[in-house]
């Protein structure tokens, strides 16, 4: 495994920069985003691992990124490890993105794995997650395929289980499990204790 991502980050940092623009096989921040202490500038990409103590942003980060806050303009991809996780554009999950307050994203997101935080991932753009996503509030454009587990959950489309106690789903090809079950495309739309759905 370190092998294989030394030898991506290795391939990466050997490539022109005019395939990825301004991009840096390292960031760090030590202060608020876009001051001096980050490297490398928030106009640049990060291609292998950043770290950062206050908040970070950039344009793109593919590779680990750990923080209190990560912030990314136009892509995340790879593992998220923050207090808060903020992306604007696209995020690429795999195989966790963990925000021990929440994750906010506002493109679309694609994940193979897990989507964890204790108290809300929000996916604003249309999200389709295989694995597992958990919160306190798990919202927005979620399509999950496999398992979704709150106090809140909400989810255009479930393949698998929602666990909860309020569940709501547009499209349940699965069970629900929770004190009030909402399915759109169900025979029964309101039901409490079990939903199941296959349409």
């Amino acid at each position: 495994m370190v092998r294989s991502f030394a030898l991506i980050i290795l391939l990466i940092t050997c490539l022109q920069p005019s395939v990825f623009g301004a991009f840096s096989p390292v960031g760090f921040s030590f202060t608020h985003k876009g001051e001096a202490g980050q490297f490398p500038h928030e106009s640049w990409d990060v291609y292998g691992v950043r770290f950062n103590v206050l908040s970070a942003k950039h344009n793109r980060v593919v590779g680990l990124d750990m923080g209190l806050l990560s912030e990314t303009k136009k892509l995340s991809a790879g593992v998220q490890l923050s207090g808060f996780n903020y992306n604007e554009g696209e995020t690429r999950i795999f195989p966790l993105q963990l925000g021990l307050i929440a994750n906010n994203n506002q493109g679309s997101t694609k994940g193979l794995g897990m989507q964890a935080s204790i108290f809300a991932n929000y996916n604003k753009g249309p999200a389709h997650i295989i694995g597992f996503q958990m919160a306190i509030a798990n919202v927005g454009r979620n399509n999950i395929y496999g398992m979704q587990m709150g106090l809140y959950n909400r989810a255009d489309r479930i393949v698998g289980l929602q666990l909860g106690i309020v569940n709501y789903c547009g499209n349940l090809h699965g069970v629900q499990i929770g004190l009030l079950n909402v399915c759109k495309s169900c025979l029964i739309g309101l039901m409490p204790g079990i939903n199941i759905g296959f349409f």
